[in-house]
């Protein structure tokens, strides 16, 4: 086995220093990684290196939001029922924490709110996230959540309301645009329909409302029953030029006639389009942990 060696020195919960050393390389053609820890390997970290920065080597973790009652605790469960994070909800009803997962691509995660009354709360997410590369990701026919990061990414909700998030910095650049695609989006109202889907660009976008949209988005038919969405994460698209994403809906057909901006508005008063401001649709909920917003975060150890 021919590898690269990274090694690191981490600190661990308690400030002790732990040693960490990857050895990455190929076995019979097959890519392999090693990994040795001095504290032990976590069952639940899921080891990376990445040798084109400079060797670094970490664990991925999964940044985990939502909603509920200012001053609840938020309890989070795995499908076994296990409590792998818990969190205090802010004033304004908001809580976000970090978690380790050994398989972060896909999962089950119950949030469990409990308020300063002793009321009791909880919502379940069936969760599909994706790396910095071209993934496909498929749910199943309960209501799913999808990241799937940077790179070109093909998504298959499978049947009920799903999710579809994209975050600052997943797109590309308006001469090598990003381009994702979504088999199965199924349009109509989000809170009545239950098979109706939505996306969640408020991350992506940057200074948008409902005012200024046309300048960030823009929907047209590729003549193929498809719908395609340009997306300018800066507000910069001029029609569809100038777009650094693009979305395709495939087999969703906007209705003749229909212009760009009628599609687009058409999403927003549906709830199937969330943005940060100016929309109605703009929030993830209610105060009721009715929503995990999802997002993978490396947690970088510098060699």
């Amino acid at each position: 086995m021919q590898a690269t060696v990274t090694r690191s020195d981490n600190t661990d919960e308690q400030g002790a220093d732990t040693d960490i050393v990857v050895f990455s390389g190929q076995v019979n053609g097959n890519e392999k990684t090693l990994v040795i820890d001095s504290e032990g390997i976590s069952k639940r970290a899921s080891y990376f290196t990445n040798d084109k920065t400079g060797g670094t080597v970490g664990v991925h973790e999964l940044e985990v939001s939502g909603v509920a009652e200012p001053g609840s605790e938020v309890e989070l469960l795995d499908t076994s029922g296990q409590v792998v994070g818990r969190v205090t909800v802010d004033g304004s009803g908001q809580w976000q924490t970090l978690l380790s997962a050994d398989t972060l691509n896909q999962g089950e995660l119950t949030a469990k709110a409990t308020d300063t009354q002793g009321n009791i709360t909880t919502d379940t997410t069936q969760y599909h996230v994706g790396t910095k590369g071209n993934d496909s990701l498929m749910g199943d026919t309960t209501g799913d959540v999808f990241y799937g990061g940077a790179g070109s990414d093909e998504f298959i909700g499978g049947g009920n309301n799903d999710t579809f998030i994209w975050k600052g910095d997943d797109e590309g650049t308006v001469n090598i645009p990003e381009v994702d695609t979504i088999q199965d989006f199924a349009l109509g109202n989000f809170t009545t329909d239950d098979e109706a889907d939505r996306l969640d660009l408020s991350e992506l976008l940057q200074g948008e409302s409902v005012s200024s949209i046309d300048s960030y988005l823009h929907a047209e038919d590729d003549g193929n029953g498809n719908t395609v969405l340009y997306i300018n994460s800066e507000g910069d698209l001029n029609g569809s030029d100038n777009a650094n994403q693009l979305v395709t809906l495939q087999d969703v057909q906007m209705a003749e006639g229909q212009s760009s901006s009628d599609f687009i508005q058409q999403m927003l008063n549906d709830g199937q389009l969330l943005i940060d401001s100016g929309s109605s649709a703009s929030t993830h909920g209610g105060n009721e942990g009715a929503y995990i917003g999802l997002n993978q975060v490396d947690k970088t150890i510098d060699s």
